[in-house]
């Protein structure tokens, strides 16, 4: 029985092997230039996974400023709402009466102007000073 053996002693199989892959042996300028070949290769896909890697991460930050965003707009309208309560004469009215301690003035004691006929402020501001005393 003979024994198998994974390299074959037959120097025509050598040859014949030898003659198939010559094509697929390289010179040493070939080899640096299919080297080079394979490291653009691997430069330029990294440098689209870098590219994309950073589109994802800019995306997730505008989706985090938009929300921000949102929830900064509604804040702002419901201050919004708030300043324009606070302006109203029914809160202006509210805040004099009870912390600066405005009542309501006898309608008796009310003095009612005339316009000026001859607009000068000089003339109104006698006329106010006539009206208080009396």
């Amino acid at each position: 029985m003979s024994e198998f053996h994974f390299y074959r002693p037959d120097p025509e199989w050598l040859m014949a092997s030898e003659r198939k892959f010559a094509l697929a042996r390289l010179s040493r300028a070939g080899f640096r230039r299919a080297a080079a070949l394979v490291a653009l290769v691997a430069a330029l896909a990294a440098l689209l996974l870098l590219q994309r890697t950073q589109v994802v991460k800019v995306s997730y930050e505008v989706d985090l400023l938009r929300a921000k965003r949102a929830e900064l707009s509604s804040l702002n309208q419901r201050l919004d709402r708030q300043v324009d309560a606070l302006q109203s004469m029914a809160n202006a009215e509210l805040v004099a009466r009870q912390s600066l301690g405005m009542v309501s003035a006898d309608p008796s004691k009310v003095i009612y102007l005339d316009p000026p006929t001859n607009g000068s402020p000089r003339a109104l501001w006698s006329r106010v000073k006539r009206a208080f005393d009396r």
